[in-house]
C-alpha cells in the first residue's frame, strides 16, 4: 500500500467554502494523533481532493481548478497554482496519477 503524505491526505472543505489543513503532532505514527486543524487562506472552495504524492486539487465556486503542491523545503511555502481559468468545474477526484473533474453541465474531464 502506498504511503500517504500527511498533507495531501488531510485536507478538508467546510460547507462555507473554507479550506482546512490537518497538521500531525511531531513524531506521530497514527492518524489519531491529537494533531490540529488549521484554516488556510483559501476561500470559495467547491470541492477538494488529495493524492498520495504531496498535492491537493481544488475547484473554486467560480469553476476554476487549482493545484497545491506541498514544498517542505525551508524558506519555501506551499501555494496554489491555477490549472484552469473559470470553466465551470464543480467536483474533482484524484487517483492513480490522474485527475478528473466534473463540469456543471455533468460532463467528465481528465486533466493531462
Amino acid at each position: 500500500m502506498p504511503r500517504r503524505h500527511p498533507f495531501a491526505a488531510a485536507a478538508g472543505r467546510l460547507c462555507n467554502g473554507t479550506l482546512w489543513q490537518y497538521n500531525r503532532a511531531p513524531g506521530a505514527n497514527s492518524a489519531l494523533d491529537a494533531g490540529e486543524w488549521i484554516q488556510t487562506n483559501a476561500s470559495e472552495i467547491a470541492d477538494v481532493a488529495g493524492d498520495n504524492v504531496n498535492s491537493i486539487w481544488v475547484t473554486g465556486k467560480n469553476g476554476t481548478v487549482w493545484q497545491m503542491i506541498n514544498r517542505p523545503v525551508a524558506g519555501r511555502s506551499s501555494s496554489f497554482e491555477t490549472v484552469s481559468q473559470p470553466a465551470g468545474f464543480r467536483s474533482i477526484a484524484v487517483g492513480r496519477g490522474k485527475v478528473f473533474a466534473v463540469r456543471t453541465d455533468g460532463t467528465l474531464w481528465r486533466y493531462k
